[in-house]
């Protein structure tokens, strides 16, 4: 028992000393960075300079091809999922109120799995929306106006999507909660 006792008291010691340096007054303590004239002239005239900001570059003609492109593309996969949520409706009703893994119950979620499937063009020109708005902000590029607006259409759609998924998907698994 000595022994650890021994042990404690310094590591008590070092936590409590450790823990008192935050306590200390540090409105005395003078700053450290240099005073103006320990500077020499050529850091002065640096010290003084303020960026400019970058005025935002319009995109490009081949850029703004490329966001229509992608804006064409998640809105096809808008109308894809939307025709295959009519289509596969009735399948999806037909599951509701179905004994898990029953005929119907499969049906459903594999009709669910269509109808998620089917916004894959969506999805894809999302992620290389946020993809070349990431890099254009980082790099302070071109089009970022443009590709921002497009981003904003197509995550719009995407989202409307994953809010119907997730409507469907607990429609299924409310049943699947109630039938254990």
């Amino acid at each position: 028992m000595k022994h650890i006792h021994s042990q404690a008291v310094p590591a008590f010691l070092l936590i409590s000393v450790s823990l008192l340096g935050g306590c200390a007054d540090k409105s005395h303590y003078e700053v450290l960075l240099p005073r103006k004239g320990e500077l020499s002239s050529a850091e002065q005239s640096n010290a003084a300079v303020t960026p400019v900001p970058v005025p935002a570059l319009p995109a490009s003609p081949a850029l703004k091809a490329q966001l229509q492109a992608l804006v064409e593309q998640a809105q096809k996969g808008q109308s894809a999922f939307e025709i295959s949520q009519r289509q596969l409706a009735g399948q999806i009703a037909a599951a509701k109120g179905s004994a898990v893994l029953s005929e119907s119950w499969i049906a459903g979620q594999q009709a669910i799995s269509v109808v998620e499937a089917a916004r894959s063009p969506t999805t894809a020109a999302r992620a290389t929306l946020d993809s070349l708005l990431a890099q254009a902000t980082v790099t302070n590029g071109a089009g970022q106006a443009e590709i921002a607006e497009a981003q904003e259409l197509v995550a719009h759609m995407a989202d409307g999507q994953s809010r119907t998924l997730a409507s469907l998907n607990s429609s299924l698994s409310r049943i699947e909660t109630q039938s254990h």
